[in-house]
């Protein structure tokens, strides 16, 4: 399925999404539009319960977004196709989404993997945002990192466009997991069973409710949490199975 520039599987409750432009996946206004496409697919699947992006080979992730078409009478179709991707990658409305990176992840690349809920990475990837070396500054990137890392690193990596690696990725809490090259793809197989291996409608509910709490100020996203919680999270069956198989010392059973 959408055998061009993103290819989609859906295996084990897993829909993955991989950015497909050798070597380096840039990232092209055509790819941006097609991973939209493909989100829109997978959150309507029910067999599909966590999303999992990656790029094709071990290079790159994606190696940032194609200069070529940074062009004047281009730009705006590219811009608005990249924007377009990273609000269906942070959209509520939606499965959990986790980025996959290993190589080179920089400019757009990282613009794609922090929109996504978790990032994971092989120890070979390097990060940047180097855009500043072509005279604009990776102002999207930048936004999306600096809310999960101290906002005075991103904007150092944002000025001097400097590479990190992915150990210190991780200790500024940008990666969740580091694995090394040769255990990668089996560490990311057992990974994504922790999400496979739980409802997939608890998933989705609790993502959405932690999404929209966190892009309100704190004090005004505790009370409608609360009641969310007690609204939408916990009517759910498969919260009543988790409670019930709680109590009776036994395995759940999920509806989805």
């Amino acid at each position: 399925m959408f055998e061009g520039e993103v290819a989609v599987e859906v295996r084990e409750g897993v829909g993955h999404v991989i950015l497909r432009r050798p070597p380096f996946n840039v990232i092209s206004t055509a790819m941006a539009r097609a991973v939209v496409d493909a989100l829109t697919t997978l959150d309507a699947d029910p067999a599909v319960k966590v999303i999992c992006l990656r790029g094709d080979g071990e290079r790159a992730f994606a190696a940032g977004s194609d200069v070529s078409e940074h062009q004047r009478e281009q730009l705006t179709a590219h811009c608005d196709a990249i924007f377009a991707m990273v609000e269906a990658l942070v959209d509520p409305r939606g499965r959990p989404r986790i980025a996959a990176i290993r190589g080179y992840c920089s400019g757009g690349g990282c613009e794609t993997a922090f929109a996504c809920d978790v990032v994971v990475a092989c120890e070979d990837t390097r990060l940047a945002l180097p855009e500043i070396k072509i005279g604009v500054l990776s102002s999207l990137a930048a936004n999306l990192m600096a809310r999960i890392a101290p906002a005075g690193r991103i904007f150092d990596m944002a000025m001097t466009g400097e590479w990190i690696d992915a150990m210190e990725a991780h200790d500024l809490g940008l990666v969740a997991r580091v694995w090394g090259r040769a255990d990668f793809d089996a560490e990311l197989e057992t990974y994504l069973q922790l999400y496979t291996s739980n409802s997939g409608e608890a998933l989705s509910v609790g993502r959405r409710l932690l999404r929209e709490a966190l892009s309100r100020p704190l004090l005004t996203s505790l009370a409608s949490l609360n009641q969310a919680i007690l609204d939408e999270a916990t009517v759910i069956d498969d919260y009543a199975e988790g409670v019930a198989a709680f109590l009776e010392k036994r395995p759940p059973v999920w509806t989805s």
